[in-house]
């Protein structure tokens, strides 16, 4: 990769900083904000880009929505003649990176290196503090993916659903592989 292994963990530690510098608000733009939340969910950190998804102050998806966006925005700011400037783009997908945050990491429906047309799945949710379940459902080719969590204290309850024909690696978090 770009970053070498040995410095990796200082690159991801200066993303954090940073966002939690502003206030858990991004300075990436459209090009790096996929990247920004893969690279955050690789490494554990799903709780950084929930306190982000949460916000409702610029720059931010709830600040948008509360300003009456009802799809993406060619920027942070909701739409345009809301705040007397002229039409932008409504219908702009360089924020859409959290669509996959969503089905990816936080419901865990993930496609492996090898596989083709979703055969091969890994179903691994991320668990984020602030939230007690996630339903996610993903029409494939083949068919229907759907991974349900429920979390309420110690219990943790994961339905999967996938297409005949379809495999998965389930991983539940918080167990591992020496786990009963």
């Amino acid at each position: 990769g770009a970053v070498p292994i040995t410095e990796q963990q200082n690159v991801i530690q200066h993303l954090i900083n940073d966002i939690r510098q502003r206030g858990n608000h991004t300075s990436a733009g459209e090009v790096s904000l996929p990247s920004w939340f893969r690279m955050l969910s690789f490494y554990g950190h799903d709780d950084i880009v929930y306190d982000f998804l949460s916000r409702t102050d610029s720059p931010s998806y709830g600040y948008a929505i509360i300003h009456g966006a009802t799809s993406l925005a060619e920027d942070w700011e909701g739409p345009a003649p809301a705040r007397g400037q002229p039409l932008a783009s409504q219908n702009h997908f360089s924020f859409g990176a959290v669509d996959e945050w969503l089905m990816c990491s936080l419901a865990g429906i993930k496609q492996t290196a090898n596989s083709i047309d979703y055969r091969v799945l890994d179903i691994k949710p991320a668990i984020v503090e602030n939230i007690s379940h996630v339903k996610v459902t993903y029409r494939t080719t083949r068919g229907w993916i759907e991974t349900q969590w429920n979390r309420a204290g110690t219990d943790f309850t994961l339905k999967v659903m996938l297409p005949y024909g379809s495999i998965a690696n389930v991983y539940v978090p918080g167990m591992d592989a020496t786990s009963d």
